[in-house]
């Protein structure tokens, strides 16, 4: 774009790049926790000299072990592709990671401790009919997202989008 654009087309919010972004880091975040549970896995067999019932065991559980930290780390590698990548103007991907990274956290932590002894009372891993309840997916995803939403909300405003407050504006 040429300097002779309006500010508006310049630095207009692209919810397209920010949803490519989003799918493909939320992909991304979808594939590390699963590599790095494999890898472990593995290198402790290597190393432990597991008995094969050991690694069937093993096999068995771990789509149950790695099934929230997999959630979890592509809702927020997601949440941040867009909330770097839709927003009018430049933003850099690691600071936002960081932001987005530590809301979830705090909001996590807040939610577990809030929860109650008979919600951590549920049947041992691999004993359950579903992998993810709804209401656990909902409180994995609310958190990176609305980060996400906030700061492409922020972002925008800052960047004189749809709501900001202008100069000429009265007060």
């Amino acid at each position: 774009m040429s300097k002779q654009d309006p500010p508006s087309r310049r630095a207009a919010p692209n919810a397209l790049r920010g949803a490519a972004a989003a799918f493909v880091l939320g992909l991304v975040g979808f594939l590390i926790p699963i590599v790095a549970g494999l890898s472990f896995t593995v290198v402790r067999w290597w190393v432990s000299g597991f008995s094969e019932w050991d690694r069937a065991h093993d096999l068995r559980l771990l789509p149950f072990q790695l099934a929230y930290p997999t959630i979890g780390t592509a809702f927020v590698l997601a949440s941040a592709g867009w909330a770097t990548y839709a927003p009018r103007g430049t933003h850099r991907f690691t600071p936002t990671l960081a932001v987005v990274s530590a809301i979830a956290l705090v909001a996590w932590i807040v939610i577990a401790l809030g929860a109650s002894d008979a919600d951590r009372m549920h049947a041992p891993l691999g004993m359950t009919e579903q992998l993810v309840e709804p209401s656990a997916l909902l409180l994995l995803a609310a958190p990176p997202m609305a980060a996400a939403i906030i700061l492409t909300t922020w972002r925008n405003r800052r960047a004189g989008g749809p709501g900001a407050r202008r100069e000429s504006d009265p007060v």
